[in-house]
């Protein structure tokens, strides 16, 4: 009877302890995929940590060159100032030679007109010079 009673047990201890192998082996196979589940997961890591410092690079690249291209613009409009500044500059010198030249044609017109105009006096002279004669 106990013989009996501890075949029983034994026969229970060894289907337990195969019940208990039989979840090991499942417990095992579980920490085997979540192994490679952590691997696969930490590649994907490396995966978009790379691809988050490409992305921050070319946000750097954007920056610098919006950077460079309003630096750029800028420079141009300063540029494009001062050339306009230097044709009104140019335009307001013309405006003043051409009135200059005007002013001196003018000039030089008026004088023409009052050498070529007769003496207005010739008569008073003509008849003096004819006194003096008989004088």
């Amino acid at each position: 009877m106990i013989s009996a009673t501890l075949d029983g047990v034994k026969e229970l201890i060894n289907d337990k302890e195969g019940k208990i192998q039989d979840v090991k082996e499942k417990n095992n196979a579980i920490r085997e995929k979540k192994g490679e589940i952590k691997e696969e997961a930490d590649v994907i890591t490396k995966e978009i940590d790379e691809a988050s410092e490409a992305l921050r690079n070319a946000f750097q690249t954007k920056d610098k060159m919006r950077e460079s291209y309003f630096k750029q613009l800028y420079e141009f409009e300063l540029q494009n100032d001062k050339v306009r500044w230097l044709k009104g500059l140019i335009n307001q010198q013309k405006k003043l030679n051409m009135a200059q030249s005007e002013k001196q044609d003018r000039i030089a017109k008026k004088r023409a007109e009052i050498n070529e105009r007769p003496n207005p006096y010739i008569k008073e002279i003509d008849t003096c010079e004819h006194l003096v004669g008989y004088c």
